[in-house]
């Protein structure tokens, strides 16, 4: 049912009963939505069920809503790349991170703005208190902070003031002796 409300074949009316009586219904429609983020027809209401229910009272459907194919949003341009800045300011980014800085890691220089954004939470976040954010966020997410903050670096253009903010960022981020900081180091370092 979810489907045919993206795809306009369904009345959203008809479907909100559904949403509002049953958690299941809303992690359902949040998988649906998501497939539903590049479809032309149905990617603004896809956009908006998924910041609705990224915000929802059961943690599971929150968790659905961000289990996003995060390679194909970051590789693509539009609208979508506004969920991912709201993921990034979310409290879900707190527990999901993982999935979405491994992505970024390898594409930091094409979006600079989220990876600095991502990494200056996770710096952030990690400046309170790094064990409880392992044990949080799993070791994926704090893993490839330098070299996110280095690939935001690079996707500035010379002289750009965000240049300056990354490397402010990178000098927070060792201070706070995040966990793969020596590696970093090293790697930049020899060049």
């Amino acid at each position: 049912m979810a489907g045919e409300v993206l795809a306009g074949q369904r009345s959203l009316e008809s479907f909100e009963p559904y949403l509002r009586a049953s958690p299941i219904a809303r992690r359902s429609a949040a998988l649906v939505a998501r497939d539903f983020l590049y479809d032309n027809q149905g990617a603004d209401l896809a956009l908006s069920w998924l910041e609705t229910l990224a915000s929802d009272d059961d943690p599971d459907v929150r968790r659905e809503a961000y289990r996003a194919d995060w390679q194909k949003i970051l590789e693509n341009e539009g609208k979508p790349l506004d969920f991912v800045k709201r993921f990034i300011a979310s409290e879900s980014f707190l527990h999901r991170s993982e999935r979405l800085t491994i992505r970024l890691d390898d594409l930091a220089d094409r979006h600079p703005h989220l990876a600095l954004n991502a990494a200056n939470r996770l710096v952030s976040l990690a400046e309170g208190d790094e064990e409880f954010l392992r044990q949080q966020m799993g070791h994926g997410a704090l893993t490839n902070v330098g070299k996110i903050i280095m690939g935001a670096y690079e996707g500035f253009s010379d002289g750009a003031p965000e240049r300056q903010e990354a490397l402010n960022l990178f000098d927070r981020f060792l201070a706070a002796g995040i966990y793969d900081v020596d590696r970093i180091i090293d790697r930049y370092e020899r060049h």
